[in-house]
């Protein structure tokens, strides 16, 4: 079973959270595996206003579960989107933050949104400290029982706690690739009481058997594998696609031993190790789902962690930096996706 982790007082979600990112391209399909995920413990789930119609998917599942799910299990549901800002141009206007607000609400089909979290790419864009003011105010009109932030690092967190608006959670990557969040955020957020929620725990899918001895796709274009550039470009950072190939056999090494896939391996290291208290995960699908759940049920030694650290280089930067130099390849990745 997924444990329960305790975000606020009156607010707790399943330890996974299943993403939205991967389900745009799906239509109602999609709502019975999303079902099926909460049968199997997931209860919480994300989307965001930029994801195609991941809303009203979502505002159709919840429609859907309280037919088909039991009371117990319904009841616990729960739907984190966001509210993104523009990333050029002038300030978001009030009228601007509310429609979108309310379209949220509207498209999930319910009352009050669970968690709303504010994404902002780009500080060239005035208005960040009155709009996160402004959802503040909404959250005690009653629109949104909680608040949370994305990709902000300390140097951002320090202008989030400045405003005094409640924000309970920061949501980051972090993976076995991408440690950045232990350089000063994860002490830092716990001083000041926000709890953080991680993703890109499987690296987009990278950390998973299929790449076991694979030709690197960013060197062979033309080989017709899809991949995710952001993923790809945090490899890199980690020392490159030779020094990836050195992990995953370490991590099959590791899986053999316990009887599970690589990929449930890296997920019992987040788990493990990591500063997150919940884990965004890309399964949309049971057979997904039951692959990661060992994770649960395992525990990784100092020898197996060990094993782990030796083949993958740590970047010192702060979380969020990379993502927003125009000049890293990171930034290229993300925004050629």
């Amino acid at each position: 079973m997924i444990p329960k982790v305790q975000l606020a007082p009156d607010y707790s979600i399943s330890q996974l959270i299943a993403g939205g990112w991967q389900l745009q391209k799906r239509s109602d399909d999609a709502i019975e595996d999303l079902l099926q995920l909460s049968r199997l413990g997931i209860t919480t789930y994300e989307t965001s206003d930029t994801y195609s119609y991941g809303q009203s998917l979502l505002g159709r599942f919840l429609s859907r579960a309280q037919q088909s799910l039991p009371s117990d299990i319904f009841s616990g549901i729960q739907i984190h989107t966001r509210y993104t800002a523009p990333t050029t141009g002038s300030a978001p206007s009030k009228a601007t933050i509310v429609d979108s607000i309310d379209r949220s609400l509207k498209e999930l089909k319910v009352p009050r949104l669970d968690l709303l979290q504010l994404q902002w790419w780009n500080f060239n864009v005035p208005g960040f400290e009155e709009t996160l003011s402004l959802i503040g105010d909404l959250r005690k009109a009653g629109k949104i029982h909680h608040i949370g932030v994305t990709n902000f690092g300390v140097h951002i967190l320090d202008r989030v706690i400045a405003t005094n608006v409640p924000v309970v959670t920061n949501q980051v990557q972090y993976s076995i690739l991408d440690r950045r969040a232990d350089n000063q955020l994860s002490a830092y957020a716990e001083r000041y009481g926000i709890n953080l929620l991680t993703y890109g725990a499987l690296a987009g899918g990278f950390l998973g058997r299929k790449w076991i001895s694979a030709h690197d796709p960013a060197a062979v274009p033309m080989s017709g594998k899809r991949f995710s550039h952001e993923y790809r470009s945090i490899i890199d950072l980690a020392g490159g696609w030779n020094t990836f190939q050195n992990l995953l056999r370490v991590l099959n090494t590791i899986a053999s031993r316990h009887g599970c896939s690589p990929s449930a391996v890296a997920l019992r290291w987040v788990l493990q190790k990591g500063p997150g208290i919940g884990v965004l995960i890309g399964a949309s699908s049971p057979k997904q789902l039951l692959d990661l759940l060992p994770a649960f049920k395992i525990d990784l030694s100092p020898t197996d962690v060990t094993a782990i650290h030796k083949t993958v280089q740590h970047v010192n930067e702060d979380v969020g930096i990379l993502e927003r130099d125009v000049n890293s390849s990171l930034f290229a990745a993300i925004h050629s996706n």
